[in-house]
């Protein structure tokens, strides 16, 4: 499994322990259908927010979705 891949898998299961018994503290997407809402907004969105931190767009297709994974748990 290459790297990209397999840090995307553990920051999966990063993701799915923060929910342990409750909802995660600082998510506003708490549901699974927000979630993916969220996400689904965010991806074609990002150029934005690698524009507005001042980042570059990776080239590491496996890191846009890690990003996108983060940033689904909050954004609008």
């Amino acid at each position: 499994m290459d790297s990209g891949r397999a840090e995307t898998v553990a920051l999966l299961q990063r993701l799915h322990a923060e929910w342990g018994a409750e909802q995660p503290s600082g998510w506003d997407n708490v549901t699974v259908p927000q979630y993916l809402d969220a996400l689904a907004g965010w991806l074609p969105d990002c150029d934005g927010f690698y524009a507005n931190t001042r980042q570059r767009v990776p080239t590491d297709p496996w890191q846009i979705v890690r990003d996108g994974l983060q940033a689904a748990g909050v954004y609008e």
